[in-house]
């Protein structure tokens, strides 16, 4: 299992009830730490890996939230796509 099947079984088990609206709040505060990880003067307890993991695990929970049914392969397909696009973009030529 990847790490987005492990992050989409770790939602699926959460019963705190949330919303998109209350994950994305979430992860924009989530954000702000990230930013400061990389541009303040004192480093947190995560570092920058940490923040941008918690951005990941909103982002992903945001999927689940959105399409209950999500699976793990429907996110890879489009990380794959995304990854080309990203390399034929700002690959070595």
């Amino acid at each position: 299992m990847s790490v987005v099947g492990e992050i989409l079984t770790v939602a699926r088990e959460i019963k705190l009830e949330r919303t998109v609206g209350t994950i994305f709040y979430h992860m924009s505060t989530e954000t702000v730490e990230l930013y400061d990880e990389i541009y303040g003067d004192v480093p947190g307890e995560d570092g920058v890996i940490g923040e941008a993991v918690d951005v990941m695990l909103c982002a992903v929970d945001i999927m689940y939230k959105q399409q209950p049914d999500i699976t793990e392969e429907d996110i890879l397909k489009v990380v794959r796509r995304k990854l080309n696009k990203w390399q034929t973009k700002y690959g070595e030529k």
